[in-house]
């Protein structure tokens, strides 16, 4: 089979086909199948679990910004900081397709070298205005 996104938590690793098998392994299995009401209150309580699993290791609050608006936003925000890793396999490159990333001969590119440039785009493009949960 072939894995378009590959996910690295610490020492573990999901492989997904789909950017929503991302999201039903971040956010919920049922994710989907949730109202708005309950998708943005998954969302929430899911970057504010991950802000306090962050918190003891920054002196900083760059932890604090999480975009909430949506599912993309939120995968996007917990890429820039560096709380999850995501490849994205380059012959379906989805999330990345605007972005030009040179040819080395890797079959994955880590999306988050470029999630803060994703996220600003996405935001603009949608007219989001940032989320933040403290």
């Amino acid at each position: 089979m072939k894995y378009n996104y590959i996910i690295i938590e610490g020492e573990k690793d999901a492989k997904c086909v789909t950017f929503e098998d991302v999201v039903r392994t971040l956010v919920d299995a049922h994710y989907y199948e949730m109202s708005e009401q309950e998708k943005k209150a998954a969302l929430e309580l899911k970057a504010s679990a991950n802000y306090l699993n962050q918190l003891p290791l920054s002196n900083q609050n760059a932890l604090s910004s999480f975009v909430i608006d949506d599912e993309i936003t939120y995968v996007l925000s917990l890429l820039s900081q560096n709380i999850i890793y995501l490849l994205e396999n380059t012959k379906n490159r989805e999330l990345t397709k605007d972005i030009v990333i040179p040819d080395d001969g890797k079959n994955y590119v880590i999306v988050n070298h470029f999630a803060n440039i994703l996220l600003e785009n996405y935001q603009k493009r949608n007219k989001i205005k940032d989320s933040e949960v403290k």
